[in-house]
């Protein structure tokens, strides 16, 4: 795969590119990677971004709030066969070095590196690695899914109790249980998601719209995935010490919404619902 390195693209280029791409079949899908040098995240936004999650330190998932807009202009320029809405952001595996100093001038490497088909829809994996000074700070390892319409799991509509059905991987995941301790709890509302969109720049319309979330398929507006993932991360402790963060993202979080984070016996995180009904995601630290 060749890597392309390019200057990050003003806001009216990526409009414009983005405007302009052109969904290809699935069998004409190309791998794409792009280099970024030299870039900065602004110091208002690393204070919003602090001050919205109450953390002195930034964690890891940040990466996604400073790679963002580059993500679009990779998107933008990539050969595959899915619309940019619509995507579902299944996992992200998060390999550390050393956390990035963000007030600083690092690199992006952003690769779209594969595109696998399977009954589900298709599959997308997108790296975004960070580096300061030439040297690898973090790497970020995305899985995306483009869901076929008519796909149904085997035995959807028959859960039983102590199940939840239809996450976003298509099978059911056994509820926690109910020993596991409560980290601590969280009000969201719509207000908070347009908050949150301000500081990360991801206005994508179903996190910002009820009736627009309805039309593109889901029954209420729905808070960031990433957002409940920084807040997670900021209520554990010692978590930016961590060299390995995985986290998967199960079912919608529809707003307004209480949610728990919780810990299991084994050290693994949760975030549910209230009454553990629905769990948002599953994060392990090592």
């Amino acid at each position: 795969m060749n890597e392309i390195v390019q200057t990050s693209y003003s806001n009216g280029q990526l409009l414009k590119a983005l405007w302009r791409r052109k969904v290809v079949n699935v069998e004409d899908f190309e791998p794409l990677s792009i280099k970024l040098n030299n870039l900065t995240s602004s110091t208002l936004q690393i204070a919003d971004f602090k001050a919205m999650f109450a953390c002195t330190e930034l964690p890891v998932s940040f990466l996604f709030v400073a790679a963002y807009r580059h993500l679009g202009q990779l998107l933008a320029q990539a050969k595959f066969s899915s619309k940019l809405i619509g995507l579902i952001h299944l996992s992200s595996n998060y390999s550390v070095t050393m956390l990035p100093d963000w007030s600083t001038p690092y690199d992006l490497r952003l690769s779209l590196t594969s595109c696998e088909s399977s009954p589900k829809g298709l599959h997308y994996v997108i790296e975004v690695s960070v580096y300061q000074q030439g040297g690898l700070c973090v790497k970020c390892t995305n899985e995306i899914l483009d869901k076929r319409r008519d796909y149904k799991r085997a035995g959807s509509g028959n859960g039983t109790k102590g199940e939840i059905a239809n996450d976003a991987w298509g099978g059911n995941i056994t509820q926690m249980s109910d020993a596991e301790l409560t980290v601590a709890t969280n009000q969201l509302s719509s207000k908070l998601a347009r908050k949150y969109a301000k500081v990360s720049g991801d206005y994508n319309p179903i996190h910002l719209s009820g009736l627009l979330a309805k039309l593109l398929g889901m029954k209420k507006s729905v808070m960031h995935g990433m957002y409940n993932l920084h807040w997670s991360l900021s209520k554990i402790d010692g978590s930016e010490q961590a060299t390995d963060v995985m986290v998967k993202f199960n079912r919608p979080c529809f707003l307004p919404n209480k949610v728990e984070l919780t810990r299991s016996s084994a050290g693994e995180y949760s975030l549910f619902s209230s009454q553990r009904s629905d769990r948002h995601l599953h994060l392990k630290l090592s």
